[in-house]
């Protein structure tokens, strides 16, 4: 007779979004407080967005999962809200 302890599949699903929720809203966090930028926007997204354009992160050399990952973290929507965007924002 096996006595481990099952883990419930409803527990694991919830640590593994509250995982992901925590690393996206570091990711935003950093964005804003290091590079003062959107706080709606992710890092994967502005270098996506540097990559696109052609600035600095696109000329380093980014494996394939790093580029697909960059690129489908862009929102173009996002980005237009940042602290050197809005100098009149207060």
């Amino acid at each position: 007779m096996n006595t481990t302890p099952r883990v419930p599949a409803m527990a694991i699903n919830f640590l593994l979004n509250y995982v992901y929720n925590v690393g996206s809203s570091l990711s935003q966090l950093i964005n804003v407080v290091v590079l003062f930028g959107d706080p709606d926007e992710s890092l994967s997204g502005r270098i996506g967005k540097s990559i696109r354009r052609g600035g600095l992160m696109a000329r380093l050399p980014w494996s394939d999962w790093f580029l697909k990952h960059w690129f489908a973290a862009i929102e173009d929507e996002e980005g237009g809200n940042s602290a050197l965007d809005r100098p009149k924002r207060i």
